[in-house]
């Protein structure tokens, strides 16, 4: 799984400096304490306090005099500053969720495959013993549906039969999605109840036009 997206320490302080300007806590116009001593309050190098700082200053929430410290310049670009970040972090989050979702979804994808490769074999033993009924047909360049994909042939409601599987030369196609196209010479697998066979047959033959070149 994909590390979690984390601000460092650095952005974490500037944040809590933002967020205590915008409160009230810090005064605008005030000056921040030393860089020794935040790096003390925060328990970090002061080099981490330099980098918040400078983002700060990079904001226009706060101003460094080389000499004299940090003065607090502006709370409303301190406010500013606090929306900028949380937008960014809910960005970043969203991000990861997505990541995950589509790690999981390959897994998904990868697991379906596998148990339609094992139930297309199954069938071909044991298909007499199930209800519903396995049956193949070839997609020809005189089928209507010829390089449509399977959403637009609307072949469940028509029939009934669920694609389960799509064989095109050599390479066999798994649970194939809505918007998978059926290209002529693919050998289409379907699940179909018993007694609707006649519908899917039906169905073929409706499909076929005779205006259409080989």
């Amino acid at each position: 799984m994909k590390q979690r997206s984390q601000p460092s320490n650095y952005e974490k302080i500037a944040f809590d400096i933002a967020s205590r300007i915008v409160s009230g806590d810090l005064l605008v116009g005030s000056k921040i304490s030393g860089r020794t001593k935040m790096s003390s309050e925060y328990n970090v190098s002061s080099e981490t306090i330099r980098k918040a700082l400078k983002l700060l200053e990079l904001a226009y929430v706060v101003r460094i005099h080389p000499h004299s410290g940090v003065i607090i310049e502006d709370s409303q670009h301190a406010m500013s500053y606090l929306n900028q970040r949380k937008a960014f972090m809910s960005v970043e989050a969203l991000k990861d969720e997505l990541h995950d979702l589509l790690q999981a979804k390959k897994a998904l994808d990868s697991k379906i495959e596998t148990i339609m490769g094992e139930l297309i074999l199954a069938m071909d033993r044991f298909g007499f013993s199930d209800p519903l009924h396995r049956s193949d047909f070839v997609v020809t360049s005189k089928h209507s549906f010829a390089n449509t994909s399977i959403k637009s042939l609307a072949l469940y409601q028509k029939t009934q039969a669920t694609i389960i599987a799509i064989k095109r030369g050599q390479e066999l196609i798994t649970s194939p999605g809505p918007d998978a196209l059926l290209m002529p010479h693919d050998k289409v697998m379907v699940i179909i109840p018993k007694e609707r066979m006649h519908d899917l047959n039906h169905f073929l033959a409706t499909s076929l036009d005779s205006n259409k070149e080989q």
